[in-house]
This record gives structure tokens, sequence and C-alpha cells, in this order.
């Protein structure tokens, strides 16, 4: 039997949804749909963030957060997080585990 090792991406993800939002502390980033994208090339990490609006105060600590986990993933050499300008978040994009948590009218 054989056993498939997590792609590179995949163990980057993985680091990702362990990050919590720190306004709803038990609920992931990726949960609330803020991961738009992972980029990953020879070790190099580029991680795309949708922010929940400009003016968030806590991005530079999701940020950082995202940087440090996936640093941590074996064969990460550099982690770059970006929050991009589109597209536009919205509770839409909850996965159903936030939802179960949250209340969203949109």
């Amino acid at each position: 039997m054989t056993i498939a090792l997590p792609t590179l991406e995949e163990a980057v993800r993985s680091a990702v949804a362990g990050v919590d939002d720190p306004e709803y502390p038990g609920i992931s980033i990726v949960d609330l749909g803020l991961l738009e994208q992972v980029r990953v090339d020879h070790g190099h990490v580029e991680v795309g963030l949708i922010p929940t609006f400009s003016g968030c105060p806590a991005l530079a600590v999701i940020a950082d957060e995202v940087r440090g986990a996936v640093g941590d993933v074996e064969g990460v050499t550099s982690v770059e997080v970006a929050w991009l300008p589109g597209p536009a978040w919205t509770c839409l994009l909850y996965t159903s585990d936030a939802a179960d948590d949250l209340l969203c009218v949109d």
C-alpha cells in the first residue's frame, strides 16, 4: 500500500487553515473565506488573502500569523503574504463550518 504524501501546496494550505481570525477565535481564516490563492515555486510561497474590509485592524496580525505558520512547513524557504484588492470579500465565502458559528446577512 502506498501512502501519498501531501504536496507542498497542500501542506501550506493546511498550515494557513490553522490560523484563526483574531476577532473570531476558533474560526480559521480559511473557513471565513480569506484565503484566495497559494503559489509555490521551489520552496518560495506566495499567499494571497482577501481582507474583509480595507481598514480591518487585524490585517497585520493575520499576515504575521500566516507567515509564521507557512514558514514552519517543511520545504518552505520563503513566504510572502499579500492582501489582494479583489475579488471583494463577502460572507458568502464562509465555509459551512464558519456558517455554523456565525450569522451572516448579505
